[in-house]
Formats: structure tokens, C-alpha cells, sequence
């Protein structure tokens, strides 16, 4: 998309910001000399870069700019508790370490994997002894979002700390002159 759209002058800036979580995208859209790619025609692209708590485990997403248990937080939703999950939670398997869970995504699961597992998508997280599996305990990342901007119960002291490696890339981006 980047390539397309720097292919016509732009009368703004357009900024386009990846996650970390996947090398194919990471390289194209980062510059190994500095931290964001200049396409031309105002057009620019970065990908996330690693706050100190993920510098051990670089491939992330922007839910990783919160600390584990931030990730963690509950919100009941039509009387069911949900909430995000990290791979690490379950084993290969997929089955949590506290055997009472089970998550359908085992490319995503593993005692080394951090991947985000939510409620969208092939991804489904639902209690062992549910034979049906039709209750899942995951929540959608849209969900999580919304709780942190509408500052839910177990959302008010979210830290955003981290998210100012973004703004420092973007305002070094605004500060490029317009051509």
C-alpha cells in the first residue's frame, strides 16, 4: 500500500505504523539507517519499535506496549468473564498451564510465545470442561481498546508510558519538510 499511495504526490503526511510480529512486514516497511522509511511523496512507514519490557521477545504488536497483566485485564461481558490471552499461557497444545483452558490458535501458543490471543478471527479460548466449546473466554482486541478509552472497571490505571517511542518517530516524521 505504501508503494501505491507514494506513487501520487500527497498534500499531507500519511504515516502507516506496523507491528513487530511479522518479518516479511517488518522489512518492508522499516530502513535499516533510521527508524522510519521515507517512500517519497510524503508518504512514510515505520514499524513498532521495542519498549524495554519486550526486549526479549521483539516480535510484537501494539497491545505489547502494555505490561502482562495490563494484557490480563477481565471484563464481563454478558455475565462471562473474557479477556486477552498470551501464548505463553498455554502449551503446544494449546491447552493451559493450569489445564483449565484450551485455546484453538496452537500456531499462537507456547511457553516462549507471547503472540496476542483475542476473540476475533480463528482464534478461540474456551474452558476445558465446556464440551460444546461455544463460550469463548477471549476477548476481541476492539473490545480491550474500548475498555482502556472508556476507562472500564480494571482499565482506569492503565500506564502509556511506552507509547511514547510512537510519538517521538511520528513528530520526528511531522518535523520532515512537506514536498
Amino acid at each position: 500500500m505504501c508503494e501505491q499511495i507514494s506513487k501520487v504526490k500527497q498534500s499531507r503526511k500519511l504515516i502507516f505504523i506496523a507491528d513487530a510480529d511479522d518479518d516479511k512486514t517488518t522489512k518492508a516497511l522499516a530502513k535499516q539507517d533510521k527508524v522510519y522509511k521515507d517512500w517519497g511523496n510524503n508518504v512514510f512507514s515505520f514499524v513498532l519499535p521495542l519498549p524495554e519490557i519486550r526486549k526479549k521477545t521483539p516480535e510484537i504488536c501494539i497491545e505489547h506496549y502494555y505490561t502482562d497483566s495490563e494484557i490480563k485485564t477481565t471484563i464481563q461481558i454478558d455475565g462471562v468473564s473474557r479477556r486477552l490471552y498470551m501464548g505463553n499461557e498455554f502449551n503446544n497444545h494449546g491447552i493451559s498451564f493450569d489445564r483449565t483452558c484450551s485455546c484453538t490458535n496452537k500456531n499462537c501458543c507456547g511457553k516462549d510465545k507471547i503472540n496476542i490471543i483475542d476473540g476475533g478471527g480463528k482464534s478461540r479460548v474456551y474452558l476445558l470442561e465446556d464440551d460444546d466449546g461455544k463460550t469463548n473466554l477471549a476477548l476481541p482486541k476492539m473490545d480491550f481498546a474500548t475498555g482502556i478509552l472508556e476507562k472500564q472497571k480494571g482499565f482506569e490505571n492503565i500506564n502509556f508510558d511506552n507509547f511514547h517511542l510512537i510519538f517521538d518517530i511520528i513528530k520526528e516524521i511531522l518535523d520532515e519538510p512537506l514536498v
